[in-house]
């Protein structure tokens, strides 16, 4: 790998699906939600394989019923793998603490607004101190759409380097 780029990259995966439960950010949550959980319709028939291995018993209808992020992987997700709880899985994903670790050239791009990836949890000041990290975001972009409406019309905006 010669480079890497991060677009609206939620560092911090527990406070990324904590700042889903704001009630502005609901509408995210909830799409989020609807889609992972038309993914769970493609590999239900594939749980026995889970089961088999000792997994923990997943529920079609508790998974279909969750309403957020966090309950669909309390229903699911953190079962799956195997887990003991969906924060302990968050803690898991999360890059904060692993950003030194990447040596290749990183491009971050993030919008301050981004209701997923908070500007406030992106580690800038640590990137800031490695020679490797080109940082750039833009005052608007809500989660890596860059639009600003329901008609999809994109956001005319500067970027901060």
């Amino acid at each position: 790998v010669k480079g890497v780029a991060s677009v609206g990259n939620p560092f911090d995966f527990r406070k990324s699906v904590d700042s889903l439960k704001l009630w502005r950010n609901a509408l995210y949550n909830y799409h989020i939600t609807q889609k992972l959980k038309e993914r769970f319709q493609n590999v239900v028939g594939q749980l026995e394989e889970h089961y088999s291995r000792g997994g923990e018993k997943i529920v079609s209808e508790k998974v279909n019923s969750s309403w957020c992020l966090s309950s669909f992987d309390r229903e699911f997700t953190h079962k799956l793998l195997n887990g003991h709880s969906p924060e302990h899985y968050y803690d898991k994903v999360s890059c904060v603490e692993d950003v030194d670790k990447l040596h290749q050239p990183v491009l971050v791009i993030n919008s301050k607004d981004d209701p997923l990836s908070r500007f406030s949890h992106v580690p800038v000041e640590k990137m800031k101190q490695l020679k490797n990290y080109f940082l750039a975001f833009t005052p608007k972009g809500a989660h890596i759409e860059f639009f600003v409406n329901f008609r999809r019309r994109r956001v005319n905006s500067s970027v901060e380097c």
